[in-house]
């Protein structure tokens, strides 16, 4: 019972790990999406 409650756990803590690293990796992917839409603005005026 102890191993089932130990893994869920670990599963659980994976998880938010993989979902946090997964969030920040999204917002420097539009953050950079963002600022190479400014730079072709910027460069087409």
């Amino acid at each position: 019972m102890d191993n089932m409650q130990l893994l869920n756990d670990g599963v659980k803590v994976g998880l938010t790990a993989f979902a946090s690293v997964m969030g920040v990796l999204a917002l420097l992917y539009f953050f950079v999406r963002i600022l190479q839409k400014f730079d072709v603005d910027d460069k087409g005026k």
